[in-house]
């Protein structure tokens, strides 16, 4: 009888754990997946950038050069 409460018990903390091991496994996934999406952007901006200035560099070079 006791033993067989006890894998009860057992059992319902294993339920227990992994519904909080997931719980917790989607929020680190939702937090990295928002870094990631920010980090994506961030480059997109900077390279956009670059881009840019590089584009006025030109213009400007070719300016002088005439």
């Amino acid at each position: 009888m006791i033993k067989h409460l006890n894998q009860m018990i057992n059992k319902q903390i294993t339920q227990q754990n992994l519904r909080e091991l997931a719980r917790l496994t989607f929020l680190n996934l939702m937090s990295a997946n928002g870094v990631m999406a920010k980090t994506i952007i961030r480059n997109y901006k900077q390279k956009q950038e670059r881009k840019s200035y590089d584009d006025l560099r030109q213009y400007k070079n070719n300016i002088n050069e005439n």
